[in-house]
């Protein structure tokens, strides 16, 4: 007996102009922006974003993540589909945090090399164009990370000590000097970074449980197809029972 096993759907995303992608490594860049709560300034960031790229002559998507967001964000990011014709989104029904954002994005993403970066104007996006051209021009470099010259946001007297030791340990460990151990900014060879998504923080396990029960295709009564951290197709008979560390990719998420 032959069977025949075919893979789950990718996250549901939509875009005003499908385009003749046909998937995984069919563009050049991937743009990853996850975005939570950000009506009031995600648009300029998307422009700046389209502006770079559009005048870089790569072939890219911009993939924008919303997080579930509490506030407007959904629907300004709805509403701008039809004025960005590389912007694919992606909306989740569970927040999920950055690291789950990160980790699915890149592993829907069409591009062979995946930019990650935030939505709250945080960096220096227009510059992205430079990270993927480092890439290309250096075949032995895997991952190119910005690295932040001064410490912004709330508690910094707080935040960059404790950054500073935590960051001197890592290069400790490493035997490699460390300008900024968690830059929100870098570009990586997709294919390269594949095993490693795993290591990303995962949705906790209320997110988990309530994803899958909200799914139209795997609600406690049914089997909810799940994948694990080696990609082979693993089940369970009941949402509950969703491995610690997968996503179910029948969900929206």
């Amino acid at each position: 007996m032959t069977v025949v096993t075919t893979p789950p759907p990718a996250h549901l995303s939509v875009t005003s102009a499908p385009t003749s992608a046909a998937g995984q490594n069919s563009l050049d860049v991937t743009v990853v922006l996850p975005c939570y709560n950000e009506q009031d300034h995600v648009l300029q960031e998307i422009e700046r974003i389209t502006v770079a790229m559009d005048a870089s002559g790569y072939s890219y998507e911009l993939l924008v993540i919303d997080d579930k967001s509490t506030d407007n964000t959904l629907a300004v990011l709805e509403a701008a589909l039809p004025r960005f014709p590389h912007m694919r989104l992606m909306p989740f029904r569970t927040n999920g945090g950055s690291g789950t954002a990160r980790r699915i994005g890149t592993r829907e993403a069409f591009g062979k090399i995946v930019v990650w970066t935030d939505a709250d104007m945080t960096y220096p996006n227009e510059r992205i164009p430079e990270f993927v051209r480092y890439l290309d021009d250096n075949p032995g470099v895997d991952q190119v990370v910005g690295a932040r010259t001064t410490e912004e946001g709330t508690h910094k007297f707080l935040r960059v000590p404790a950054k500073w030791v935590i960051r001197k340990f890592a290069e400790k460990l490493s035997a490699t000097k460390i300008p900024d151990l968690n830059s929100g900014l870098r570009a990586f060879r997709r294919d390269v970074s594949l095993p490693y998504l795993r290591l990303l923080p995962p949705a906790s396990a209320v997110s988990r449980r309530s994803r899958c029960r909200s799914c139209p295709t795997s609600t406690r009564s049914t089997t909810c197809r799940s994948t694990t951290a080696s990609g082979r197709a693993r089940r369970s008979s009941t949402s509950s029972r969703t491995p610690t560390g997968t996503s179910c990719r029948s969900c929206a998420w």
